[in-house]
């Protein structure tokens, strides 16, 4: 299955409310003086497809925002638990 990382709130919860998978969540060092940002990877059949169509002109309802940070939340609690 094909995977895609962002640190993009919105385009996970467009690629959420296409099925696709929230697989890990990382920090990535992306920001000059060492500002981190979450990396969320998300697994899906057609990801690269829909994140192509996120970019073009995706359009996100703000419920699937706050169910992207839902999943996001448990996945950080699941590693927390595996330390």
């Amino acid at each position: 299955m094909k995977t895609l990382t962002t640190p993009n709130m919105l385009e996970v919860g467009y690629l959420l409310e296409r099925h696709h998978q929230i697989i890990a969540v990382n920090t990535h060092t992306a920001w000059p003086y060492g500002v981190e940002e979450l990396a969320i990877t998300l697994a899906g059949e057609n990801i690269d497809l829909d994140h192509h169509n996120f970019m073009r002109h995706g359009v996100v309802e703000l419920g699937a925002v706050v169910e992207a940070l839902g999943q996001v939340q448990s996945a950080i609690a699941q590693a927390l638990e595996a330390i």
